[in-house]
């Protein structure tokens, strides 16, 4: 019994001393000095002052591609407007050209005469009249093509526009 007391207390003082080494080797913590306390707040004030331009940065380009948008949008209704002014201008020119290629047709069956003289000036009214519709179409085409470029061309810009944002948010992102 005794012997087995011996072996408790030195136990209790090996385990107390294995404790005490093991608390002992643990690093204090030193003491926080003003330096640090400025250093701090410098990387604060430096990370505040990059967050603040970056986010005048995104609300720049956010306002751009809202007005991007909005250009899109007024010129795609200008290109919807003048492609149906143009199939408007097509369809009128082709009936146009149907009355006409009839009335020559008719004239073949026709004999000589006053009837014949009338069908003949009406012939030449309808000639006169194709000519101006031939004219609008044309420019017509021509509207719609150039509004085509500039949709186009507006597209590629909201395109980029998104890019820039797409790349400034993926350098926000955690790394």
């Amino acid at each position: 019994m005794v012997q087995t007391s011996m072996v408790k207390v030195v136990g209790t003082i090996g385990l107390w001393a294995v404790m005490t080494t093991a608390v002992a080797a643990q690093p204090r913590p030193e003491p926080v000095t003003l330096a640090d306390v400025l250093r701090e707040l410098q990387t604060i004030r430096t990370d505040l002052h990059d967050m603040s331009r970056v986010s005048l940065r995104v609300q720049a380009l956010v306002a751009r591609v809202s007005l991007q948008e909005q250009r899109l949008k007024a010129l795609s209704e200008q290109l919807n407007a003048a492609n149906a002014q143009l199939t408007s201008a097509v369809h009128e020119r082709e009936s146009r050209e149907q009355r006409l290629k009839m009335l020559e047709d008719s004239l073949m069956s026709v004999p000589p005469g006053a009837q014949r003289d009338e069908i003949e000036q009406v012939v030449a009214i309808e000639r006169r009249a194709l000519t101006p519709m031939l004219s609008r179409e044309s420019e017509l085409r021509a509207r719609a093509s150039e509004l085509a470029g500039l949709v186009s061309a507006e597209q590629d810009r909201w395109t980029d526009f998104n890019n820039r944002l797409d790349a400034v948010e993926q350098s926000l992102q955690p790394r």
